[in-house]
């Protein structure tokens, strides 16, 4: 029991610890109407992972954190993924 007890505080003290570091705000802009209009929200930092959803112009996210040109974010619905930071304005 006492591994068990252990094992979710570390897991509380992690997640807590990521979503304390989310504390930029940014806005998509950028996306052409003329392209796909939207921005991919990945599982990792690059194309080659998964895409999971879909942002748009104005969409407000947080910051989490940078990987060269790639951005972990926090988007509403408390998802959390990875974009290409080109389409992201810091407030």
């Amino acid at each position: 029991m006492k591994k068990v007890l252990m094992a979710f505080m570390f897991l509380f003290a992690s997640s807590t610890a990521i979503e304390a570091r989310c504390d930029r705000v940014g806005i998509v802009k950028g996306l052409s109407y003329n392209g796909d209009n939207f921005l991919s929200v990945r599982t990792g930092p690059s194309t080659k992972y998964r895409s999971i959803d879909h942002l748009y112009n104005g969409d407000v996210v947080r910051i989490c954190e940078w990987s060269r040109r790639w951005i972990r974010i926090r988007y509403s619905g408390g998802g959390y993924g990875w974009v290409y930071g080109k389409y992201i304005r810091t407030r």
